[in-house]
Parts: structure tokens; C-alpha cells; sequence
């Protein structure tokens, strides 16, 4: 069985603000398998309700699927994924 970790992950979601006409990634998400709308509602409910994040006043938020590069680089970041 595969150890779940962040340095194995092959999806993510990421969520975004236009600021200033530049995109920002607020966050980042990764999956093991690939996210379907159930996991985009509960990620969006929880960053709206877990005041940890620092997202919980904003209403302007788009959360897609991430992009391979994006994936790539949280997957090879020195992080551990907790928080």
C-alpha cells in the first residue's frame, strides 16, 4: 500500500484571487486521486469556516484543478504538508 504523504501526490486543487490583474494561488490542496466537485465543495466550505487559513472573509475565491507544474512544485517542496 502506498504511504500517503505529500511527496506522492498526483492532483491538486489550488485557489485563486485577481489582484490587481495578476492571478494569486492562495492556497494549494493536493489529492492522491484526482479531486471531483465533492472535495472542491468541501475544501471551499472549509476555508470559508477554518479561520487558519486566512480566507474565511473572502467571497471572490475560484478553486480549480491544479496545473501538473503546480502539483510538481508543492509535491517537491521542503514542506510536510501539515500544518
Amino acid at each position: 500500500m502506498e504511504t500517503k504523504n505529500l511527496s506522492n501526490i498526483k492532483h491538486g486543487l489550488i485557489v485563486t484571487e485577481m489582484i490587481d490583474d495578476e492571478l494569486h494561488i492562495l492556497h494549494f490542496c493536493g489529492y492522491w486521486d484526482y479531486p471531483n466537485e465533492d472535495d472542491i465543495i468541501d475544501l471551499r466550505r472549509e476555508l470559508k469556516e477554518d479561520k487558519f487559513f486566512g480566507l474565511t472573509e473572502k467571497d471572490n475565491l475560484e478553486i480549480t484543478i491544479a496545473p501538473l507544474e503546480i502539483v510538481n512544485y508543492f509535491k517537491n517542496s521542503k514542506t510536510d504538508g501539515k500544518r
